[in-house]
């Protein structure tokens, strides 16, 4: 696995960029994305620079591991959390109010014709500046279920589905 394109893409974080803030070269942080192994051949210079400028270390960077997959995800959570800030503070001037439900491989809730289990998710959106809980308009509430193909995400169905 290529942690050095992983981290870039969780941080967002251009080929370009990477080369300023750690002074190596554009084509060869190319070479180090395409080509998996690469990087564990790399001078220890080199992976000390894309580490300081990532804020890993030249070893997670190179050998990965559990502590680099939690450093990935943390990034990608802490992304989307500050996305969803920006979407709101730009959709009102209001207070609003945000509460969102992920759960992964949620075998309560598996599909009964392919036994496939889905992934599931529930949000809550409203106006926070509110004095009583009967005054709460929602803006927004749904939850849905994730099935994924050999390509990611296939279908995206409501929960509970609506029957006909």
């Amino acid at each position: 696995m290529n942690y050095l394109s992983r981290l870039m893409e969780a941080r967002n974080i251009s080929v370009k960029e990477l080369s300023e803030q750690s002074g190596i070269s554009v084509s060869l942080i190319r070479n180090y994305i395409r080509n998996d192994d690469a990087i564990e051949h790399a001078y220890k210079p080199t992976v000390q620079a894309l580490a300081k400028a990532l804020g890993v270390t030249p070893r997670d960077l190179v050998v990965g591991g559990k502590r680099m997959k939690n450093k990935i995800l943390k990034t990608e959570v802490e992304k989307a959390a500050e996305h969803l800030c920006k979407c709101l503070r730009e959709y009102t001037d209001e207070p609003m109010y945000l509460s969102m439900t992920v759960f992964t491989r949620d075998n309560t809730i598996k599909d009964e014709e392919s036994d496939e289990i889905p992934d599931y998710y529930s949000i809550t959106l409203h106006n926070a500046d509110i004095e009583e809980v009967e005054d709460i308009i929602l803006t927004l509430s749904e939850s849905k279920r994730v099935f994924y193909g050999e390509d990611g995400i296939r279908e995206v169905r409501p929960f509970p589905e609506e029957r006909g």
